[in-house]
């Protein structure tokens, strides 16, 4: 829907004139969440849908499938991830990969490359593969950027900054806040980004 010109201004007067509930679904490189107020005049409450967690994915394959052992499944779920799509039956690991590839890859061109004309793409997937090898761990775009200076790819710190800014912004990553048990306060240096 969002792909029709002018789709707001029905979706606005459809809501205005009707006591109906509408939901307007996706991600597509024309429109991101943070630019629905622009479109919608405040008359909406956004939604994120990740990826099944655990329980859930218990739960949904319950309703297909007979589960013996918890632990045999948790491993299946940590190896092959939350995406619904990757357990609707048995699948073989490379057709898993397969459908999980093809995710990241129409999340990465249509919402980060396509929408934001990035022209480097080589710098981008080398910034997010760093990212997905250090999840749960403390990094700032200085360390990204010299471990990219240590394999021969020069890359400044802005341009880190604005590839994580993009990532996040698409939900590939997630900021975590730092924070202090002790003082019980969130940390305030921005230099370091802890993702998960």
């Amino acid at each position: 829907m969002q792909e029709i010109n002018g789709w707001e201004k029905v979706v606005n007067t459809l809501a205005s004139d009707y006591d109906v509930d509408i939901y307007i679904t996706g991600s597509n490189s024309r429109m991101m969440s943070s630019e629905i107020s622009t479109y919608l005049t405040g008359r909406y409450v956004t939604f994120h849908i990740y990826t099944l967690s655990f329980d859930e994915y218990l739960t949904f394959k319950k309703s297909y499938s007979t589960i013996y052992d918890i632990k045999q499944e948790f491993n299946q779920y940590v190896r092959l991830g939350g995406f619904p799509a990757t357990h609707l039956q048995e699948y073989s690991q490379d057709e898993v990969y397969t459908i999980v590839r093809d995710i990241y890859n129409s999340t990465i061109f249509s919402d980060i490359v396509r929408r934001n004309q990035v022209k480097k793409i080589d710098q981008l997937e080398r910034v997010v593969k760093y990212t997905f090898n250090n999840v749960g761990n403390t990094f700032s775009a200085k360390s990204i950027s010299n471990y990219l200076k240590s394999e021969q790819r020069k890359i400044d710190n802005e341009t880190v900054y604005r590839y994580l800014e993009k990532l996040q912004k698409a939900y590939i990553l997630h900021r975590c806040s730092r924070y202090d048990l002790q003082g019980k306060s969130i940390l305030k240096n921005t230099r370091e980004i802890l993702f998960s």
